[in-house]
């Protein structure tokens, strides 16, 4: 806002902290910059004429003072014949100015034995910041500092680092310069101290009422920076609506409660790391669900949560494998793009040779040039928590506005997804689980399971998205099935660690998949991810579902419409998670399994940041999230008359007539 290449830039502006212009010829640079002395050619020729008279000055004058104008002249004279000191020219003393004790003389006239201030600077003393004014706070000690809540002081933060332990930036209550301001400097300065005040008031709140831990405790910097970022953004937009938003915001944050505050902190922060500086995972609770019936009393009421084939199609299912003339067709498309794809996550267009490049081995033609994007989703939330209050929609990753916020992710390589069902049975053929056993689907009634629960992670490579981990347990008990990591058919571009939880680290430590459960893990039981088997191909991790998964096994997922494309299968017997708890606004929204979990297992899941998901912990969330869906169709069917005998279903006789 002010700059000091300008014939005043280094004189303090008269105004001071009332200056309303934008650009400023004068400086209001802070008081340790601004109050140093600045040499002057004219400065030497002045003391020249000030030795000049004091060696004209009779040694045998009196001690004089006099005052001209506020200022106090005090001459010194000794009584003996010792030279005369120097006049000096200083303020009146005031009762903010500290006095300076200077060595007298022995003998010094009472008129002069008065203690003075030191010589006044050139630029008057900043005034105290709102944050002074307003804020009681004690001196630092031992490196802390002061936490502002509503006028009082949290003496135990620190002032050197944030709620997650990062420095923190030491930084003025002052609006930031933006290219077009809004407004005047005094109207900005009072938005920012109103949104301070109402800040201070929730982390007050926040630090009486929240245990250890549970939410990060800001410091007073933090404060002041968190109210500049909020108000920083309502600047940064059209100047002709600033008025408006501000008033909005404020209504909104005066409004606000605990719960959105904690909200905001989270969104802001995210969770504090752990004691080894990993991202903290909050615990799941020990109890388990409770429905109220056996195992086999719920696979007996499970059937009944089978979505219908309606559903399957509206929901984006794979009812069909593609014929003969379609796989043609999509095959001829391939070859006319030449490798020409559209990045999946920036949506630039960009070329990919599976097999590499034979000039010079690239897998991607984008040479150089990276990918940039927002790895959330756009959220929209109402940050005063009341139903009529204006909301606001941001990223997740970085909380900024959507959709005009910078991209926040930087990736070496773009990507794409194949979302049509010819190019990706191109891929690997799809197979389906009613038709009779063949040479690459062996007999599965040996092996069978009633009911699993199923998840799978998937990474991009030269083919689309290919699957790269499959775990399957079973259900409702949640045993452990079936986890091993799979080798893609086409070469990685990414392998999507945030989401899939697979590193490049967990693939070349694999050991190779062991049928007999001779090797090291054979892929059956609890193991950690880094120790988990790999098999060959995403042909052969099918084969090993199928061992499993019969024609009338029922899956249970969430979203399992991507994992039947991952693994090319065609299963009619689903029961899917997010159809059982669908969305309040209906498709094409849909409820996360994170979110499903939290609300109705009160389970947090997929808590490992960067580290990715576990898909193991989502495919038992997912199953859990089907068995409170069984526990509520149990108690309607019992409000009906029906009654269990012997661990089988028993129609009343009035659902007997109607068939069901």
């Amino acid at each position: 806002m002010f700059s000091s290449d300008t014939p005043f830039g280094q004189e303090r502006c008269p105004q001071r902290d009332q200056c309303v212009l934008s650009h400023c010829l004068y400086s209001h640079r802070p008081p340790s910059v601004d109050d140093q002395p600045i040499a002057s050619p004219l400065d030497g020729a002045v003391e020249s004429r000030r030795c000049k008279r004091r060696r004209d000055a009779s040694p045998a004058d009196a001690a004089i003072k006099k005052r001209t104008n506020g200022m106090v002249t005090v001459t010194v004279t000794a009584a003996t014949d010792a030279a005369p000191a120097p006049a000096v020219p200083v303020a009146a003393p005031t009762a903010s100015s500290a006095p300076r004790p200077a060595h007298r003389p022995s003998s010094i006239s009472t008129s002069a034995a008065r203690l003075v201030s030191p010589p006044p600077s050139r630029r008057a003393q900043k005034p105290p910041t709102a944050l002074q004014k307003g804020q009681n706070a004690r001196p630092a000690t031992n490196g802390e500092a002061p936490v502002v809540s509503n006028g009082n002081v949290n003496a135990n933060a620190n002032a050197g680092a944030n709620a997650h332990g990062e420095p923190a930036t030491s930084e003025a209550l002052n609006p930031r310069v933006v290219p077009r301001p809004p407004g005047a400097h005094a109207f900005r300065l009072k938005v920012v101290t109103m949104l301070l005040a109402q800040f201070a008031r929730l982390n007050d709140e926040n630090a009486g009422e929240s245990p250890c831990g549970a939410a990060p405790i800001l410091t007073a910097q933090e404060l002041i920076t968190m109210t500049l970022d909020e108000e920083e953004k309502l600047a940064r937009d059209p100047p002709s609506i600033y008025n408006n938003d501000v008033r909005h915001r404020l209504s909104a944050v005066t409004k606000m409660k605990l719960p959105q505050w904690r909200e905001l902190l989270g969104r802001r922060h995210g969770p504090p790391p752990d004691e080894r500086g990993r991202p903290a995972r909050a615990k799941s609770p020990s109890k388990e669900v409770q429905t109220g019936l056996t195992a086999a009393e719920e696979l007996a009421v499970l059937p009944r949560l089978h979505a219908s084939a309606d559903a399957l199609a509206k929901w984006g299912y794979i009812t069909a494998s593609p014929t003969a003339a379609e796989l043609a067709e999509a095959r001829q498309g391939v070859e006319a793009a030449h490798g020409w794809e559209q990045c999946d996550r920036c949506r630039k267009r960009f070329q990919v040779f599976p097999g590499r490049r034979p000039e010079d081995g690239a897998l991607t033609g984008d040479d150089g040039d990276e990918c940039r994007y927002h790895w959330g989703k756009a959220h929209t939330t109402s940050p005063g928590g009341q139903r009529h209050d204006p909301t606001e929609t941001r990223y997740t990753c970085c909380n900024e506005d959507f959709p005009t916020a910078p991209a926040c992710t930087t990736a070496a390589h773009h990507v794409f997804k194949a979302s049509d069902v010819k190019r990706m049975a191109l891929v690997l053929p799809f197979e389906t689980t009613t038709e009779p056993a063949t040479a690459t689907a062996p007999p599965t009634a040996a092996h069978a399971h009633a009911a699993l629960a199923m998840d799978c992670e998937m990474c991009y490579t030269v083919y689309g998205m290919e699957l790269v981990r499959l775990t399957v347990v079973a259900w409702p008990s949640g045993d452990p099935v079936l986890d091993v990591l799979v080798r893609p058919a086409g070469e990685i571009l990414d392998l999507n660690t945030r989401f899939s939880g697979v590193s490049a680290a967990d693939l070349t430590r694999a050991e190779a998949y062991v049928a007999d459960g001779d090797g090291p893990c054979h892929g059956h039981g609890p193991v950690a991810p880094t120790t988990l088997p790999i098999v060959s191909s995403p042909r052969a991790a099918r084969a090993l579902l199928l061992q499993h998964l019969g024609p009338h096994t029922t899956l249970v997922g969430h979203a399992l419409e991507n994992d039947l494309a991952a693994t090319r299968l065609i299963h009619g017997a689903v029961v899917d998670s997010a159809l059982l708890f669908p969305h309040r606004r209906g498709l094409p929204f849909r409820n996360g399994l994170r979110h499903l979990a939290d609300r109705h297992l009160g389970r947090a899941i997929q808590q490992l940041g960067p580290a990715g998901h576990d898909s193991a912990e989502d495919a038992r969330a997912a199953g859990d999230l089907v068995r409170v869906a069984v526990a509520t169709e149990w108690r309607k069917m019992k409000r009906n008359g029906w009654r269990f005998a012997d661990g089988a279903v028993l129609c009343p006789p009035k659902a007997k007539a109607k068939g069901r």
